[in-house]
């Protein structure tokens, strides 16, 4: 009989990471357990809803095949990033273009790091900023945080007044929010889906809409294809996340939530984000290659007999896996979370254009998750994967901080897709 295992980790929070917001990806350890138990050396593991590096990793360090897959093509983008990174060389070498590339006379790092100019609270020289706390009520910020180059201090302080009057000084914001605007919109601009965007966009402050569409064009300028444009535009995916006003202060927990503007916001330093990134996203690598380097580029491959990791949904599987021929097949399962979905397709869209988000359209009106309509969707989803399972076959859910609904939904899906449970 093919089954269905559930698979839940007592895991909270929103998880670390590249775009952490958007994955939920299966704990380390877990696919290595079940990859071991319930398959052997040389067969293939397909993980569709790929959410995480480590999930393929683990099973190319089994000497398994995988194919896997995520509908998102941000998501499916971040984790080929995370496998296959540049070598630091040449990554540090782009990082470097970009920032020395001109805007009005200067360079792009100096222009963007000046936009967050302000003074030291303890010398008076001239500083950047590393954030700002802006308080919504007052529509003004009221803390920054900075490192004096000149006296070495380093702290938050009070805004002053110097400090808002440079906010009268930044470029006009509507040739940069339209610029996004169009970027974002489809084809048939208008109705409730523009709506919807204009909403999303509010979640930008004018200065990081401003750095924030600049860094994008400039990025798109100087590389616009190829591995390095693929791994700059995961990092100013991660900038598009932590520079928005839902991220947490610092020092608070980060939590999902819903899509309410909160009364004090962190605003910080676009270019100081977008180098922090690379930072986080070089250690990541550098912590979880472990020699695979050269197993990664000789089956990262779409093929006969190879592996795969990219775009997909999981009716392509059938194109590369034969019926009734696979014995696992492991997958961390999309949230019931229409905020998780708004901003998908925001980021996707801004990040890689309105074209290739589509597949995320239907996606961004779902105002309130309705579970009824996930059980249907999901269950059309098993019955695809059960039909590529053999009898002795298994497919595991690893459901990682999901309701008790998500849950319930996915039992009811796999009843449809006709499918037994082995165990909750």
């Amino acid at each position: 009989m093919k089954r269905i295992e559930h698979f839940i980790p007592g895991i909270e929070g929103e998880g670390v990471g590249i775009l952490a917001r958007l994955r939920w990806p299966i704990p380390a350890g877990v696919v290595a357990a079940y990859t071991a138990a319930y398959t052997e050396p040389g067969e293939r593991v397909l993980v569709p809803y790929c959410q995480g590096s480590e999930e393929v990793r683990e099973i190319l360090s089994a000497g398994r095949q995988v194919v896997a897959l995520n509908f998102d093509p941000l998501v499916a983008m971040v984790v080929r990033t995370e496998l296959a990174l540049p070598p630091a060389r040449e990554l540090d070498g782009a990082v470097a273009r970009l920032g020395d590339s001109p805007k009005q006379g200067v360079p792009l790092r100096r222009f963007l790091s000046e936009l967050y100019a302000t003074s030291c609270p303890a010398c008076s020289r001239p500083a950047v900023a590393d954030y700002f706390i802006w308080d919504r009520e007052r529509g003004e910020p009221i803390v920054k945080h900075l490192h004096c180059r000149g006296c070495a201090w380093q702290g938050e302080a009070a805004t002053v007044q110097e400090d808002l009057e440079r906010l009268a000084d930044l470029p006009a914001r509507e040739m940069q929010y339209h610029y996004v605007l169009d970027r974002v919109s489809p084809p048939a601009r208008g109705g409730s889906l523009h709506t919807r965007l204009e909403y999303l966009l509010e979640f930008y402050s004018p200065r990081n809409l401003y750095a924030l569409a600049e860094l994008t064009r400039k990025i798109e300028g100087l590389f616009p294809e190829g591995p390095l444009h693929q791994a700059l535009k995961t990092l100013l995916a991660d900038c598009l996340d932590r520079c928005s006003s839902l991220a947490p202060l610092p020092g608070r927990t980060p939590r999902r939530r819903g899509l309410r503007h909160p009364r004090r916001y962190v605003e910080r330093n676009v270019w100081l984000a977008f180098e922090e990134a690379v930072t986080r996203v070089k250690a990541l690598a550098d912590a979880r290659t472990s020699g695979l380097g050269d197993v990664l580029e000789a089956r990262l491959a779409a093929g006969s007999g190879g592996s795969y990791v990219g775009q997909g949904l999981v009716r392509d599987l059938v194109r590369i896996q034969s019926p009734r021929s696979t014995r696992l097949i492991l997958t961390s399962p999309p949230p019931l979370d229409s905020v998780a979905w708004s901003l998908s397709y925001l980021w996707c869209a801004w990040s890689l254009g309105a074209e290739a988000a589509a597949p995320l359209r239907p996606l961004l009106l779902q105002r309130t998750p309705d579970p009824a309509w996930y059980a249907r969707v999901m269950a059309g989803s098993m019955a695809a994967l059960a039909d590529l399972l053999r009898d002795d076959g298994r497919l595991v859910l690893v459901l990682t901080d999901q309701r008790p609904t998500v849950i319930e939904a996915l039992v009811l899906a796999a009843d449809q897709a006709r499918l037994g449970v082995a165990s909750l």
